[in-house]
């Protein structure tokens, strides 16, 4: 996705997908990535992290891990994606970016993308 960037503040990016019978979240900084499944709870952490090019603007490259059962993906033919990032960096022991003891941290600092995805 491509991106530009007004504040020079560490922050992490988050991609929501919407499915049939469940929500998968992802949680992106340059160094690490969390992925939550609802609502069966399952959770992936990762050092992969996101790839960005460019400091004011340029792309961000990340991929979102799906759970796969029997070989077979759970996810269903359809998707609504959403997009959007929020300061701090990714915290392996939160579900949530950054420190949670202040509650305006997990306010969005971005625009929100919207995509339909057909996953046929």
């Amino acid at each position: 996705m491509d991106f530009t960037r007004i504040h020079r503040q560490d922050f992490v990016l988050i991609a929501v997908l919407s499915l049939d019978k469940e929500i998968l979240f992802g949680y992106f900084d340059p160094d690490s990535n969390f992925n939550l499944h609802l609502p069966s709870g399952v959770v992936l952490f990762g050092i992969t992290g996101c790839k960005i090019t460019g400091t004011d603007h340029g792309k961000i490259e990340f991929a979102l891990t799906g759970k796969v059962l029997n070989g077979y993906s759970v996810f269903g033919e359809k998707a609504t994606a959403f997009v959007f990032a929020v300061p701090g960096q990714v915290n392996p022991q939160s579900i949530l970016p950054s420190n949670q003891s202040d509650l305006e941290t997990f306010l969005a600092n971005s625009n929100v993308l919207e995509t339909e995805l057909d996953l046929r």
